[in-house]
């Protein structure tokens, strides 16, 4: 199965948020000390709660807007930029064969989303059935592009390559109840 035009643009439309709020969580915006603008004096904490959860921008009482705001706006402004590229990558669909994938809190360094614990979908990659050994090899890579943390549906399931050994690799389950030396 391909994915068509549009399912590429939700696709990349969905990786873009993921990797905003990444982004936008680790990088935190200070607030933002706004000039020329006159603040509403007699916006308390519970006002400011009301606007935000209704969607509203606000600049407080100190004369500074939230810094998350700023965040969201910088988000919005990507997505605004994304909508008007001319082409959306190409998803290809990776199907884990009789494993699951861990997935990595950071979103930041390869395009992939994932989608179910067994199909991940990769930007500018054709698709691909992986075997055992090659879903170990991805989340190992996964594993260790995680900022501060990962997940998995099953971790039993996700087999991940560990070095042990100075030159030597091997496949540990996730439960570290058998371990497979790799021969390449």
């Amino acid at each position: 199965m391909e994915l068509t035009g549009e399912m590429n643009e939700i696709v990349t439309h969905f990786y873009e948020l993921c990797r905003g709020r990444f982004e936008a969580n680790n990088n935190r915006h200070p607030d933002l000390q706004v000039h020329g603008v006159l603040p509403e004096l007699d916006l308390d904490k519970n006002k400011q709660e009301i606007l935000e959860k209704n969607g509203y921008i606000f600049v407080r009482p100190d004369g500074k807007m939230p810094g998350h705001m700023m965040a969201g706006l910088r988000m919005m402004a990507r997505s605004l930029y994304t909508n008007r590229a001319a082409s959306y990558p190409k998803w290809g669909i990776l199907r884990a064969c009789n494993a699951e994938f861990a997935v990595a809190d950071n979103f930041m360094t390869v395009r992939c989303v994932p989608v179910a614990p067994s199909i991940f979908l990769c930007a500018d990659s054709p698709n691909f059935n992986l075997g055992y050994a090659d879903v170990a090899k991805l989340n190992a890579f996964n594993v260790t592009r995680a900022d501060q943390y990962y997940f998995a549906k099953n971790f039993d399931a996700c087999p991940i390559y560990r070095r042990t050994i100075p030159n030597e690799r091997f496949l540990l389950s996730s439960s570290c109840d058998s371990v497979v030396p790799l021969l390449y």
